[in-house]
């Protein structure tokens, strides 16, 4: 099988970037309830802070995807699996602005008022939430609680499939797709697309 080329430099760090902050956000969302009331707003402040950064990351790997088409999948790759490799990226993109802007709206939702942090600076209160009246902001809260989970959800099936097309390429398939987006190539090195 002819080598199917590497996601460039840029890429491949943007891609770990973010899936480094999400892999400690889930944890972080759920077990901050578990923990003692010292810990857990901690815990919360670092998820809200780490979630507002995947908000920024997204954007730039996205115009960075457009300006830089990755690797052509390799020739005996199937279509179906082609499509479902893109139906993933793509939802990953969407769920990953999804779930921070809800994230967001959920924060300035909150019947009080409550700053919403962004590594020790104040973030913004999503514009038009915070302003409701307090009845609306209260059903609105429970209302973004639902959708927030359900999107988070969502992300962590997006994530087992993505692991497990990762596996099925690195042991069954035994091909050079595991290679294109780890920070060292799984075999010879390819040239980087640009």
């Amino acid at each position: 099988m002819p080598k199917a080329g590497r996601y460039t430099g840029v890429a491949i760090g943007l891609h770990w970037a973010t899936a480094g902050l999400v892999l400690v956000n889930i944890p972080l969302a759920l077990t901050h309830d578990w923990v003692s009331h010292s810990v857990g707003p901690a815990m919360m402040w670092w998820h809200k802070s780490l979630g507002l950064t995947v908000l920024a990351l997204i954007p730039l790997r996205l115009l960075w995807r457009l300006a830089h088409p990755p690797p052509a999948p390799p020739p005996a790759m199937r279509r179906w699996e082609t499509f479902a490799a893109a139906v993933t990226h793509w939802g990953f993109y969407a769920l990953l602005i999804a779930l921070p802007l809800t994230g967001w709206a959920l924060s300035s939702a909150v019947p009080r008022d409550t700053p919403i942090p962004l590594y020790g600076a104040v973030w913004p209160y999503f514009p038009g939430v915070h302003n409701l009246p307090l009845a609306q902001r209260h059903a609105l809260h429970g209302q973004l609680q639902v959708w927030h989970a359900w999107l988070a959800w969502a992300v962590c099936a997006l994530l087992a499939l993505h692991v497990g097309a990762y596996l099925k390429h690195a042991l069954v398939n035994k091909d050079d797709i595991p290679g294109r987006m780890t920070p060292w190539p799984r075999r010879a090195r390819t040239a980087a697309v640009s």
